[in-house]
């Protein structure tokens, strides 16, 4: 009997902060590819696509508003279904639930500005 408990707390554990959050661990396969959205700002709506290539080892991708490329993903990183990257002076931050991905940029002044993307199949 004491060996069970010691299973069922070994295994609770385990839980990962995203499996209590409902969210399942997001694989760099999952998240390669197209990404693209709207980006609402004062003067204009340019639609921006991230398009990630990770492998194994790297975190690598591109971003493009309006079909130009604005340059390379820098500084990437990725845990569970949260994603991070710098372009420059912009700031991306990325949460993944299923084919959208909700990303907060902070633009050039500091200010945040929220916009979602959906993968492109």
């Amino acid at each position: 009997m004491r060996t069970i408990w010691q299973l069922c707390i070994v295994a609770l554990l385990s839980v990962t902060p995203t499996m209590l959050s409902g969210q399942q661990p997001l694989s760099r396969s999952a998240l390669n590819g197209e990404w693209t959205g709207v980006l609402v700002l004062d003067n204009s709506q340019p639609r921006i696509s991230l398009v990630f290539a990770l492998t194994d080892s790297t975190f690598e991708g591109k971003v493009y508003s309006d079909a130009t490329l604005m340059g390379p993903m820098e500084r990437g990183s990725f845990d569970g279904n949260r994603i991070h990257f710098t372009l420059g002076r912009l700031d991306f931050t990325g949460v993944v639930d299923g084919p959208r991905m909700k990303v907060d940029l902070i633009v050039y002044n500091g200010s945040t500005r929220t916009f979602v993307l959906t993968k492109t199949p």
